[in-house]
């Protein structure tokens, strides 16, 4: 049977709307367009408020840049500020922000890192006098939310 002209357009078009779905589907489920990072160091120096010992530090991609945010814990039961810094050209503070439990810090641009693809960044607490705090940072939590420069939720 030779196929008509109708049958035919009928298979380019379902063709095309199939190769855009996996395109769209692709996109959507990128592995690295968010990435929450829990944090939980329970190894600070009590006797400061410092936080000098228990300094968060991982490792992201970051190809086109990304935004890094610290988000407290709802478990925790003291205010602390939460320093977020990056490695790269010298490991250097970008932002500083005071956040009580369940609440999140400032959004920061981090830009690309080239040609390695990858950023260091680091969360340094700072606790304060206040709730379970009476002197000395014992323990701090959150997450740490990474968002590529080129991903937004759909509706944003």
């Amino acid at each position: 049977m030779i196929p008509s002209a109708f049958t035919a357009g009928i298979r380019r078009s379902t063709c095309a709307a199939a190769l855009a779905t996996v395109a769209t589907l692709t996109l959507a489920s990128s592995a690295g367009a968010v990435d929450d990072r829990p944090i939980f160091m329970d190894n600070c120096n009590s006797d400061n408020q410092s936080g000098d010992d228990c300094v968060y530090t991982t490792v992201v991609p970051n190809v086109d840049g990304i935004y890094v945010q610290f988000i407290s814990s709802p478990d925790m039961c003291s205010n602390i500020t939460a320093r977020i810094g990056i490695g790269e050209p010298q490991p250097h503070y970008i932002g500083d922000d005071l956040v009580g439990p369940g609440q999140a810090g400032t959004k920061y641009f981090v830009p690309a890192e080239k040609p390695a693809g990858s950023s260091t960044v680091f969360v340094h607490a700072v606790g304060h006098t206040g709730g379970c705090n009476t002197g000395g940072l014992q323990e701090w939590a959150g997450t740490l939310h990474i968002v590529d420069r080129g991903y937004s939720l759909p509706g944003q």
